[in-house]
């Protein structure tokens, strides 16, 4: 075999072991915080219910968007969007709440709407982004 046969085998081996390492280690995550992570979210889910029965639409975002500052990490953020999504659920309307709202498959029109309205609220970054894909389903 050519140096350059050795040479792509060891790098594809390389690559094969390294992803092995990865699916091991995200394997071992999910079975070390699956619980908290469901835990968390149906409280989420729950205090988000709640809140929309004595909230309107505008006070749901509102609140998800104060929450958002205090979350660090991504579990978080994922509850935060459980929290938004089951508060719209229960919320009443706020007049003009889905005025401007693209549809999720409109791809520029949301890039574009989620970084303005993000960035209007002083909150630019992805998990303020992500959390506007709760809006958007909830105005379809």
């Amino acid at each position: 075999m050519t140096r350059t046969g050795r040479i792509v085998i060891a790098l594809m081996s390389s690559v094969l072991a390294f992803l092995l390492l990865m699916a091991a280690i995200g394997a071992w995550w999910w079975q070390t915080h699956r619980g908290d992570l469901e835990r968390d979210s149906q409280i989420a889910a729950s205090e988000g219910m709640r809140f929309g029965e004595t909230s309107n639409e505008a006070g749901c975002l509102e609140q998800a968007l104060l929450r958002h500052d205090a979350c660090q990490n991504f579990s978080c953020q994922v509850g935060n969007n459980l929290f938004l999504s089951t508060c719209l659920k229960t919320a009443g309307p706020s007049s003009g709440f889905c005025i401007d709202v693209p549809a999720r498959d409109e791809l520029m029109q949301t890039a574009l709407w989620r970084r303005k309205t993000c960035t209007e609220v002083d909150r630019p970054d992805s998990f303020c982004q992500a959390l506007l894909n709760q809006v958007q389903a909830h105005c379809q």
